[in-house]
């Protein structure tokens, strides 16, 4: 997966690649069509993969929580499964 043309892994839970995920996340849930069908199917496995990555990390007690979601909204769209339980950290013994 590394590669010198795609970003850096993200390398801990305050790490701002794991902002920009989530504004890919809301791209792919917006436009789906503009965004994820252009790719080639390797294209898209790389880009699942990469975005994917996110998820190993605990996203710290603030309005970054929200980011996991919307990056695991965009990764639902276009058909990447997310594991829906894990957004219990969201709301706690609901």
């Amino acid at each position: 997966m590394d590669h010198p043309g795609l970003p850096a892994r993200p390398a801990a839970a305050v790490d701002q690649r794991l902002v920009e995920m989530a504004a890919i996340g809301l791209a792919l849930r917006l436009v789906p069509d503009k965004i994820w069908a252009p790719l080639t199917p390797v294209q898209r496995d790389r880009a699942a993969a990469y975005l994917t990555q996110a998820r190993a990390f605990a996203h710290v007690d603030n309005n970054w929580k929200f980011f996991r979601l919307m990056l695991d909204m965009g990764l639902k769209t276009v058909g990447i499964p997310v594991d829906q339980a894990s957004h219990d950290f969201l709301c706690p013994g609901a």
